[in-house]
């Protein structure tokens, strides 16, 4: 019988310990043997052209007119979250020098933030004057930081054609 007891105790205490040991949250982004951190594939200007610049244009088709209908709020819930989330691996981004440069990580969380906010609308299912307000800023986001760090003649964001930016 105490055998028993014992035995039961032993392996409630290490469940109890492994229980406490898997309850412990585990870092994010953070890299360790068990979880790799992340690893760049494509630079700046791939990750824009393959990923985000795509994700925009649809994200820009979606918000052009009010939703109507599961399909029109489930389109625009798509693509808010999916350029909100895109939005993150700006972070991860190594291959250029300004990349680490403070301003760099300031309008990239900016983009991030106002992307994350008209996910965030969205999701509400808020009215359409918020969203269209939202989407605004996250062009504005887009075309700061394509000012401050494009090369070249920076790529200018634009809103849906059927918008006159002007008269709001």
């Amino acid at each position: 019988m105490k055998k028993s007891f014992a035995t039961t105790a032993i392996i409630a205490l290490t469940l109890s310990a492994l229980g406490l040991f898997m309850a412990q949250p585990q870092p994010v982004g953070g890299q360790t043997a068990e979880r790799p951190g992340a690893k760049q594939v494509v630079d700046v200007h791939e990750l824009m052209d393959l990923l985000i610049d795509p994700i925009y244009e649809e994200l820009k088709d979606a918000v052009e007119v009010a939703p109507e209908g599961r399909k029109a709020w489930r389109s625009l819930y798509i693509s808010s979250h999916r350029l909100a989330e895109v939005n993150n691996l700006l972070f991860s981004r190594e291959d250029d020098e300004y990349t680490t440069n403070k301003d760099w990580l300031t309008l990239s969380a900016e983009a991030r933030d106002t992307t994350a906010t008209l996910a965030a609308s969205v999701k509400e299912r808020s009215e359409y004057g918020p969203i269209k307000a939202n989407f605004l800023n996250v062009v504005q986001s887009c075309n700061a930081c394509h000012e401050r760090f494009s090369e070249d003649e920076p790529p200018v964001i634009e809103p849906p054609t059927a918008w006159n930016p002007a008269a709001e």
